[in-house]
């Protein structure tokens, strides 16, 4: 009797987990989407930094581990999923491939969380302690520490702690939610050790760096279109009434020779730009960006990067605050099959929609792109 109800509700669960063909077939050709254009856009990422000297910075170094991560689920993660659609896969293989599924879903998390860091860390704090915190060394520490992280938060369940295998709710090698030990390891590691911390540091840090954008352009504007721009010498030995322009990535170049400044009426300095930074960096009008001590131009290169941090959050948050939100109410099986693997689906989508935020909104990333495609082609 009792194998009997036991047969009955796991023929239950498979019924409460079953999809359509024809929705099978569009997740297919959707994972197909992701698979394709991640795999192209995080590989033109890589190749772009590695090849453009000037995109060799900090900040790139970590969307270059992002990109790495990136490249990986579309190539290891999503087309598993894709499979399992399509075909049954054996148990010793799901297995196997639940722990690169999963570790892959930690590292990308944290490694968004290191960006976001990196950017509050470049705009909001000093050049002395960016400095300081940024060397080789520390960043190369911080990326293997995520990395270590990940493999180490995806082996308890190979250690005794959980099951993995196909998961029928989620439509991939997974972790299984088939018993308390599973269920609980995918609520505190998943959402409380993974998404969560990564949501808050995330959101902090950009709110901090947008709310620094705007604190500076409402403060500094009344002064800039009552007192135009008057030039004079730029010679003053006090560090404090000259202007130190912070360098952006792929944008300004310590290495070049420091450009001439214009003051305003209020002593706040400008950056004087010939035609051709006009060309690169946008109308000679702009306002002054004070950052723990530095003047930093407020002009429209510096705005995309602006959008470009808000781009990368907001598409963090439309990819995974959905799978995540499901996770904590499938916990009574309050949400359908069908929303559930969509909502997968656009949590594996998140690698591949990064590179088209950098690609999309950073001018600096085009530039060297399409000086490579230039370059490439003068040797065919």
């Amino acid at each position: 009797m009792q194998t009997a109800n036991a047969t009955a509700a796991t023929a239950d669960e498979e019924n409460a987990c079953s999809l359509t063909r024809k929705t099978e077939v569009a997740l297919v050709c959707a994972l197909f989407l992701v698979c394709l254009s991640g795999i192209f856009g995080n590989s033109a990422t890589l190749v772009t930094i590695g090849l453009t000297r000037s995109l060799h910075t900090v900040p790139n170094v970590y969307i270059a581990n992002l990109a790495v991560v990136g490249l990986m689920i579309c190539l290891v993660a999503a087309p598993s999923t894709a499979v399992g659609y399509m075909t049954p896969i054996p148990d010793n293989i799901c297995r196997f491939m639940a722990y690169p599924n999963f570790t892959l879903m930690v590292v990308l998390l944290y490694s968004i969380a290191l960006v976001a860091i990196n950017r509050f860390v470049l705009v909001v704090k000093s050049r002395e302690l960016y400095a300081r915190l940024y060397s080789r060394r520390n960043v190369a520490f911080s990326i293997a520490a995520t990395w270590a992280v990940g493999l180490a938060l995806g082996s308890p369940p190979y250690l005794g702690f959980g099951n993995v295998g196909y998961n029928r709710k989620f439509g991939s090698c997974f972790v299984l939610e088939d018993d308390p030990a599973s269920r609980m390891f995918l609520q505190m590691i998943g959402v409380g050790c993974c998404f969560v911390p990564t949501f808050v540091i995330t959101i902090y840090c950009y709110f901090r760096i947008t709310m620094t954008f705007i604190r500076s352009r409402e403060r500094v504007k009344p002064a800039i279109t009552t007192n135009p721009p008057v030039a004079v010498a730029s010679t003053s030995a006090k560090p404090a009434t000259i202007a130190t322009v912070l360098r952006l990535p792929g944008i300004y170049d310590d290495r070049t020779k420091p450009r001439p400044k214009e003051t305003t009426a209020d002593g706040i300095g400008l950056e004087v730009k010939s035609e051709r930074t006009s060309k690169l960096y946008g109308d000679r009008k702009r306002s002054i960006l004070p950052v723990a001590g530095r003047i930093y131009p407020v002009n429209r290169a510096s705005m995309a990067v602006l959008k470009r941090v808000l781009a990368v959050w907001a598409v963090f948050v439309v990819c995974w605050v959905p799978f995540t939100v499901l996770v904590i109410l499938n916990r009574h099986e309050r949400v359908t099959a069908l929303t559930m693997h969509v909502a997968f689906v656009f949590s594996q989508s998140n690698s591949a929609l990064n590179p088209v935020v950098y690609f999309g909104i950073g001018r600096e990333f085009r530039h060297a792109s399409r000086a490579l495609l230039q370059k490439w082609r003068r040797r065919i």
